[in-house]
């Protein structure tokens, strides 16, 4: 890549981070506003044709492509894709040993196998399932999704690595909604 190039995309990086993420559901704010005036209207309009233009774009394309391709998490074992990779979409629930418990009061005590005394639940009367502490459990992993196994954090417990058939993964996804999930 020649320097010029170089200098040229540095420059234009510089500008382009400049831009607040929700510029464009601001110029669709401008839009239906009625006292945008003709000189606004075609200031806008120069700047969708830009947009049509970069997404026309060859390189652009096949960004797009890419980040809508499903991917597998190595860490929850379930699909995902770049583009909806957000910071809480993998999600770990914590994993009780129904056999490892204490008495505490006239309930049980379980503790996570995953996270030990940093995540417990009670259970009032117990055989009930009527979990006194349910909602402060909390899970415990949440983050984005990661193809990444140095990343995955695997602990053997809830977060396993993939068992291949073949070329896909066969691992059981924990659903986050069975909370609590005993083992």
């Amino acid at each position: 890549m020649s320097t010029t190039l170089k200098s040229k995309r540095q420059t234009t990086f510089a500008q382009a981070i400049t831009i607040s993420p929700s510029f464009h559901a601001d110029v669709l704010a401008l839009l239906r506003d009625k006292s945008v005036g003709k000189v606004e209207l075609d200031t806008i309009n120069g700047y969708l044709k830009a947009v049509a233009l970069v997404s026309g774009m060859n390189s652009y394309k096949t960004m797009k492509e890419e980040e809508s391709k499903e991917q597998h998490c190595v860490r929850c074992h379930y699909p995902f894709t770049s583009d909806s990779n957000e910071p809480d979409a993998c999600v770990i629930p914590h994993v009780l040993d129904s056999e490892d418990y204490q008495r505490w009061g006239d309930g049980i005590r379980y503790i996570s196998r995953c996270c030990g005394e940093g995540a417990t639940l009670l259970e009032e009367n117990p055989g009930n399932c009527d979990y006194e502490d349910l909602d402060r459990l909390g899970k415990c992993f949440i983050g984005r999704h990661t193809t990444s196994v140095k990343a995955a954090g695997y602990n053997d417990i809830n977060i396993v690595p993939c068992k291949l058939e073949g070329d896909e993964c066969v691992t059981e996804c924990l659903d986050e909604e069975d909370d609590p999930i005993f083992k």
